[in-house]
């Protein structure tokens, strides 16, 4: 297989691997539909027992758990049941409650308190992991997330379950304070809240905008009027997604709420005129606590296109395939309503005499991995260009991977049109 064919089957491999759920088609009239992906945030919970009609297991090192269009997610520490919610792609304690808006409901506030405090560690800043032993104590219990505050955190018996619980992991730990349990699960909303949005306006006028919102809830970007040009605006977002952003010139104001499905719609105002804006997150940062991978900076002529950095948003996938060689990808994955961009970067090597192989960078667009719009792939075989591959440090034992002015070769089959120059660090 040549050189160029291999990366964009392996690459496509991996594409598949972060973009759709394991889960196959019975290929008749009564399919329920493909398994589709989720994610459940406090911090990222790991262990954590859910089911559906038609899946259940644990989630993932990455919070994920599986599920179908339409279908109820039920969440389960051991027995003890968290709270059920319609499967989506990002899922909260705030999901689980009805009529619940952001952290400072008592049920949301509750729960987050309970999963905070079994964590193994004690520290959710790196993920909330339930063990398998904290998920075996908790067999055979319940727990009533509906108490008051301050009757939710003295109840005896859930003072003992925690216990119990904690001690499993190695050592027991009284349950984190509210105040603690609301600060950190309001960082992570607003983490998750965070990244690019663009979009429109249109009612007495019209026009476009583009905001960045920081990882405190700050907003701050630009809208274009047809009629009048660019107005700096400003502003900020809550833990809900309530935002509100106000213009330099002309007193324009917009307001309206930012969803954590990366969606954005709202009303405008500018004195007498006034007319509603929509739009999107096109990037965001990676999921809280998820772990920093590293970044790289793109240089040549195509990085306008295929991006002038690569940060990755997923858990970096790693294939083990016994025989020494090892391989690593790293995605970068950006959706909208009707398309997705994803950008992905393969790197293959030799564990055993430390030997560099290959790697890839591949974007694609389209409505799906299988139907892409656009195709931009590069290319580096260590093996037919070992000067090239002098300008990469490998450190195994670190799990990473430092490019210094690395070129990357186009593949003229694809819409790419030159080299793509890498610097920076990936981990794994």
């Amino acid at each position: 297989m040549a050189i160029k064919s291999y990366f964009h089957a392996l690459l496509l491999v991996f594409i598949s691997i972060s973009l759709l759920a394991c889960g196959g088609s019975s290929g008749n009239n009564d399919d329920p539909g493909p398994v589709q992906q989720g994610q459940f945030i406090d911090s990222i919970v790991i262990g954590l027992r859910y089911e559906t009609l038609s899946v259940s297991g644990f989630t993932d090192a990455q919070g994920q758990f599986n599920y179908r269009a339409g279908e109820i997610v039920r969440f389960f520490v051991g027995d003890v049941f968290l709270g059920e919610a319609v499967g989506q792609v990002i899922i909260t304690p705030i999901e689980l409650v009805a009529g619940a808006t952001d952290e400072n409901n008592t049920q949301v506030l509750n729960i987050v308190m309970f999963l905070q405090s079994i964590d193994d560690d004690g520290d959710e800043s790196n993920g909330i992991k339930i063990t398998n032993v904290a998920n075996n104590a908790a067999a055979g219990q319940s727990v009533d997330f509906t108490l008051a505050e301050g009757v939710f955190e003295t109840n005896g018996a859930i003072q003992v379950l925690l216990s119990t619980i904690t001690s499993s992991n190695g050592e027991a730990r009284p349950m984190v304070s509210r105040t603690q349990a609301r600060d950190t699960f309001r960082n992570n909303l607003l983490g998750l809240l965070a990244g690019k949005y663009q979009g429109s306006f249109a009612g007495d006028d019209a026009g476009t905008w583009s905001v960045t919102i920081d990882t405190d809830g700050n907003i701050t970007g630009v809208s274009v009027s047809d009629v009048y040009g660019s107005d700096t605006v400003s502003g900020s977002v809550g833990s809900s997604g309530q935002g509100n952003m106000d213009g330099t010139v002309g007193g324009s104001t917009f307001s309206g709420n930012f969803n954590r499905n990366g969606t954005v719609s709202g009303t405008w105002s500018d004195g007498e005129d006034s007319g509603t804006f929509t739009g999107n997150r096109i990037s965001s940062t990676p999921p809280p606590a998820g772990g920093d991978s590293g970044s790289l900076s793109i240089a040549g002529a195509d990085s306008s296109v295929v991006g002038m950095s690569f940060t990755p948003n997923l858990e970096p996938a790693v294939i083990d395939f016994n025989t020494g060689n090892v391989a690593v990808s790293w995605a970068q994955q950006i959706f909208t309503d009707s398309e997705f961009e994803s950008r992905q970067m393969l790197f293959t090597f030799n564990k055993n005499d430390g030997s560099l192989q290959s790697i890839g960078y591949l974007r694609l667009t389209g409505t799906s991995p299988t139907n892409p719009t656009s195709s931009y792939s590069y290319q580096l075989d260590c093996e037919f260009a070992a000067p090239a591959c002098a300008s990469i440090t490998l450190d195994i034992g670190q799990g990473q991977v430092t490019f210094s002015t690395t070129s990357l070769i186009a593949d003229n089959e694809t819409d790419a049109t030159d080299a793509i120059i890498l610097n920076g660090t990936l981990r794994w």
